[in-house]
């Protein structure tokens, strides 16, 4: 779901699901191990775990709560029923049986290696659809933070841009110097360029030169530095969903780009940084 909650909102509700396994194996004919008793056990883990929150976006996280959960147990019943109907071979005796509370036999190597496993496949999967929903349009809007100042420029999605900071591994986004220019005073823009021009960061204005960070790349013409910026906060504003971030950079591109209005080239992988966030919600 992409939402940042504490970690003690998550102990909690790991221990809160933990609880119902004893529940159920002391308790069989409780009205907990009915469907409607899962269901409202299942909304009271979220609501421990994610906090207050909207009517939307608990009906969101239960449908993603019970997808992963079917997803994930299929799986794993899927491969113990392809195992337990072939031929055995010795490397059955790797997959660690033991029987559970009804006497089936279970692998727990698979369960110790399987689980995890899918949910990573549900992560991946998950983000490539986010960047492929967000590949469909190359048109957004921006607004960036920075410096005490909010500035909304047009962005064009750039999907070979794989610049990233190779100290941090965050991605890089390209403003134009029409568009940077708005979050400094005249002086200190002449500053800034000169010190782009001339690949000397020690000549920017000392108030924001703590502010500036060089970002080498390669390119078919050799190697080169990158002046950038870490904002306050980006936002990427679709029609569907919003996007916040603050890892990221703004590298500053002196001139105009040269694609049309728009006055930054965005990063594919930011969708997979941050919460994504409906407009509706």
């Amino acid at each position: 779901m992409k939402q940042k909650r504490p970690i003690r909102y998550l102990f909690f509700g790991t221990i809160l699901a933990t609880i119902y396994v004893p529940i159920i194996i002391y308790f069989p004919n409780s009205f907990l191990n009915t469907v409607i008793g899962k269901m409202i056990y299942s909304i009271v883990i979220i609501l421990v775990t994610i906090g207050r929150t909207s009517l939307s976006r608990l009906l969101k996280t239960i449908i993603t709560f019970y997808v992963i959960s079917f997803v994930t147990g299929g799986f794993l019943l899927s491969i113990h029923y392809m195992i337990a109907q072939s031929k055995k071979t010795f490397f059955d005796t790797l997959l660690l049986y033991t029987r559970n509370i009804y006497g089936d036999e279970i692998s727990l190597l698979l369960l110790v290696l399987g689980f995890p496993f899918i949910l990573w496949l549900i992560k991946i999967w998950s983000d490539k659809f986010i960047l492929d929903s967000f590949k469909v349009k190359q048109s957004y809007k921006v607004k960036v933070f920075w410096n005490d100042c909010l500035y909304e420029a047009e962005a064009f999605l750039d999907s070979g841009n794989e610049l990233v900071d190779p100290l941090t591994n965050r991605p890089v986004i390209i403003c134009d110097s029409t568009f940077m220019r708005n979050f400094f005073h005249e002086e200190d823009w002449r500053q800034i360029e000169k010190a782009i021009i001339e690949r000397n960061i020690t000549i920017i204005p000392q108030p924001f030169i703590k502010s500036f960070h060089t970002i080498p790349y390669t390119t078919v013409a050799g190697e080169d530095q990158l002046l950038a910026i870490k904002p306050d906060k980006l936002e990427i504003i679709t029609d569907q969903f919003r996007i916040c971030t603050k890892r990221v950079f703004i590298g500053i591109q002196l001139g105009r780009l040269a694609i049309g209005e728009y006055h930054c080239l965005l990063h594919p992988q930011i969708v997979t940084l941050e919460k994504v966030e409906s407009v509706l919600s």
